[in-house]
């Protein structure tokens, strides 16, 4: 190709022209992946300090949920020991009242109930 050799001075202006932009183009292009890779890693960062912020404070809801709910366990426990000791409670109390109701029909306070009103008169008049 020996017309290469004797090109047009302009030609090779335009030539050189042409590489020097698309030289300034890629330098631009360059810079700006450059920036974006700047910005991109520093929100990267920003997103990872987010993420153990995060993570620290679902831990800390972990925490508080199996505090609660060892919490929510021991009332429930409570909860059952008391139904049980108000359950015996009910038990001896209806125990009680049914002696209490036999003592009062037998023979002997029945019969001795007009003496005892007579001892609780004389009582309340001496005090």
């Amino acid at each position: 190709m020996p017309g290469n050799e004797s090109e047009d001075p302009d030609d090779q202006r335009a030539l050189f022209a042409a590489y020097e932009e698309r030289t300034k183009q890629l330098y631009d292009a360059r810079g700006a992946i450059a920036e974006a890779v700047a910005a991109l890693t520093a929100e990267l960062e920003q997103r990872r300090r987010e993420a153990v912020t995060l993570r620290e404070e679902a831990r800390a809801l972990r925490d508080e949920l199996d505090s609660a709910v060892t919490d929510n366990r021991a009332l429930r426990e409570e909860v059952e020991a008391q139904r049980l000791r108000m359950a015996a409670l009910e038990e001896a109390l209806a125990k009680t009242r049914r002696d209490v109701e036999a003592f009062r029909n037998m023979k002997v306070v029945r019969w001795s109930a007009p003496a005892r009103r007579i001892v609780y008169r004389l009582r309340a008049r001496r005090r």
